[in-house]
């Protein structure tokens, strides 16, 4: 909110000849002395403020019909210029203070002139209204002053200007008020000496003044009088048509017999630094009272809202600074400041109104006439609570530990990181903000396997959020498989094969045909083998046993798996050639030939002949089957012819040893109807041969 001043208006031109008021005495030493730069014979405290003076032109009002006493508020831009104006009319210092004594508001006026002779007329000017930002004295140059910039602009009913005539060190003061709807001043009022002193120094240079403004107007009870605006300077007159000669325009004390309370809200976030969040939050309503008495000399202040009185007022302020300047407020010890009720997810910290904490030990503090009261109202966001949990599950050989985890942060838009906490990271966040937690990059071998509930939202003022975040070591996997080459004839299948995974001797994965690790499996090595199957070798590739791919380390037919890796690994067999041995058995061929003679032909058949072999002279043991061979005739025409037949059978050498051996044959002619048969008895045809027995194996 805008700083302001504001001012009852003057009531009826009051005569201090005459009244029954007893006026408060002159607080000010008035003898002209106003020595030196030291401020010497000054009233002490008094500010001083140094004008342009001697050759050097200085900013004041043009000389024109608009720039009159009585019209200047409404000069049209630009009303300034530059000028010198004469040693007697040329104020090089002023001094001005005001103090309270009762209720009546004085005011001290000194000041310091080139030169110590000539006419003209002290003035100042006191307006209700503060100068606009337009009149920047402090920041704005001259040119920009020239401009922008009427100072007299804010002029309104009631307004007083205060005249000394310099004329012959005259010390009689004379003042008028101004009235808006006529655009002039009222005639010019002498003030008693009770009310009003002045005294020039006794060599000329110098003066000072005190006048008891509250005097001017008519006294009614809890009146305030503030004036924003003061303007001293020389004029040629009292009278409406004057011109200005210097004028020294500064930004100079409020002269008032009221004070002013500046409430000014303070926000923090929850963790004490300031608030940086909208001027929307709120509102924060305040109230402001003196117990159960008028706190105000005038109207009700328009930094004041609904349910004000001239008892109290009842204000807001939103968040980050804002603030409202009651002003028009009488001078009591007895002044209070609470907070009414105010967003859920704010409380109060702290109100300190003059520097002093108000408590319930130490509940009021003191306005003081003239002065502006500095309170702040310190409110602080509620905050809730949220724990970031980092849970690492290593079930299958990783070794990682929480902080080895790094957390995404995101607080209300703002991202960060932090290292993950098993004991759970703790964050106190104002209400309502929104919140997310993820991790984004996880380490190798490892997976997020979860974030719960909690890990997005919204923080709730007194209120914890738990948000975990879990992490498994990835297991890894191991393959096994068998590939079998029959290429020899062989028929086992890859299921024959038992292959197996182990470490230190015991059987950690193993199938038939194969194998593939699953969900408990640990990082390690492991030593890789097969059931050996008759008739099949390992077949290696690349001069390897096992081949894998993949992922970990292998040496010979070990392999190393960190969590996370996967391996497939295998090893081939093939079928083996047949190995086999050789018994050699003599073998030959033994022929025998019977030839009958006086065979009587004419039958159907001239009969067969049956060989036999015998291993033995007694013809016990036949060795060979037997062959029946029909008679050949040689002459079948004729009544008698002989015949013949024969036969051949293979012999082998068993259990002959290396001596030669003999067969012995039987031919058994069988006859026919026509002749008689007969057996050549045994032994009567011998065969003796070389063949021996197998002497081994090659």
């Amino acid at each position: 909110m805008a700083n302001k001043t504001r001012l009852l208006l003057f009531a009826t031109l009051l005569l201090a000849v005459g009244t029954s008021r007893a006026w408060a005495q002159n607080p000010f030493s008035i003898d002209g002395i106003v020595t030196d730069a030291n401020n010497s014979g000054v009233a002490p405290g008094a500010t001083k403020t140094l004008d342009q003076n001697g050759n050097v032109k200085e900013l004041g009002p043009v000389n024109s019909s608009t720039t009159k006493i009585g019209v200047i508020n409404s000069a049209p831009l630009p009303m300034l210029g530059t000028s010198n104006p004469n040693g007697q009319t040329d104020l090089n210092t002023v001094y001005t203070q005001s103090k309270v004594v009762g209720t009546d508001l004085w005011f001290y006026f000194g000041w310091v002139r080139d030169a110590n002779s000539g006419s003209g007329f002290i003035s100042i000017e006191l307006q209700r209204s503060a100068v606009t930002q337009a009149c920047n004295y402090a920041t704005m140059t001259d040119a920009q002053l020239i401009a922008n910039c009427n100072p007299w602009a804010g002029r309104q009913d009631n307004d007083a200007i205060i005249l000394w005539d310099q004329s012959g060190s005259s010390t009689a003061l004379t003042y008028r008020l101004y009235n808006s709807a006529l655009q002039a001043f009222s005639a010019p009022v002498t003030i008693p000496t009770s009310i009003g002193v002045a005294q020039f120094s006794a060599d000329g240079f110098r003066g000072e003044a005190a006048v008891n403004i509250s005097a001017l107007v008519a006294a009614q009870a809890n009146q305030c009088l503030t004036f924003a605006n003061i303007i001293p300077g020389t004029v040629t007159g009292n009278s409406d048509s004057a011109d200005y000669k210097d004028t020294v325009l500064s930004r100079f004390p409020l002269a008032s017999n009221c004070g002013v309370v500046k409430v000014t809200k303070e926000t923090l976030n929850g963790a004490g630094t300031a608030f940086t969040g909208t001027g929307s939050e709120g509102p924060f309503p305040f109230t402001l009272t003196a117990g159960t008495v008028p706190i105000f000399g005038g109207s009700v202040d328009s930094d004041c809202g609904t349910g004000s009185s001239v008892n109290t007022c009842v204000g807001s302020l939103a968040a980050g600074g804002s603030f409202a300047e009651i002003s028009d407020l009488l001078g009591k010890t007895t002044y209070t400041l609470v907070e009414g009720t105010i967003p859920a997810k704010w409380e109060k910290v702290k109100i300190v109104c003059g520097g002093v904490e108000l408590t319930a030990a130490v509940p009021t503090f003191t306005v003081t006439a003239g002065q502006t009261t500095e309170c702040t109202i310190t409110n602080k966001l509620k905050q809730g609570k949220l724990i970031v949990y980092k849970v690492v599950t290593n079930n299958n050989g990783g070794t990682l530990v929480a902080s080895d985890f790094t957390i995404d942060l995101n607080f209300g838009g703002t991202t960060s990181t932090a290292a993950g906490n098993a004991a759970g990271a703790e964050y106190n966040l104002n209400d309502g903000v929104t919140y997310s937690v993820d991790e984004t990059t996880v380490p190798t071998g490892y997976q997020k396997t979860g974030l719960s509930t909690d890990c997005t939202g919204t923080i709730v003022a007194n209120t914890t959020k738990e948000c975990t975040v879990t992490n498994n070591d990835v297991p890894p996997s191991l393959t096994l498989t068998k590939v079998v080459h029959n290429n020899a004839g062989g028929t086992a299948q890859a299921s024959a094969f038992t292959l197996y995974a182990k470490q230190g001797g015991v059987t950690i994965l193993s199938g038939t045909g194969g194998a593939t690790s699953g969900a408990t499996f640990q990082a390690g090595t492991y030593d890789l083998s097969e059931d050996p199957v008759t008739g099949y070798s390992i077949e290696q590739v690349g001069g390897q046993d096992w081949v894998c791919t993949g992922g970990g380390t292998k040496v010979g037919n070990t392999i190393t798996l960190g969590i996370g890796q996967s391996a497939s690994c295998t090893i081939t067999n093939q079928d083996a050639k047949a190995t086999p041995t050789g018994v050699t058995t003599q073998r030959v061929r033994l022929f025998d030939k019977l030839t009958i003679t006086g065979i009587r032909t004419g039958a159907a058949t001239a009969g067969t002949v049956t060989f036999r072999v015998y291993s033995d002279s007694q013809c016990a043991t036949q060795i060979t089957s037997e062959s029946s061979v029909a008679i050949t005739l040689a002459t079948p025409n004729s009544a008698t012819s002989n015949g013949t037949a024969e036969t051949s059978v293979v012999v082998e050498a068993t259990g002959v040893g290396t001596q030669p051996k003999v067969f012995y044959w039987t031919a058994q002619y069988t006859g026919d109807v026509r002749n008689t048969g007969f057996t050549r008895g045994c032994g009567k045809e011998t065969t003796t041969t070389n063949i021996q027995d197998d002497p081994g194996t090659p």
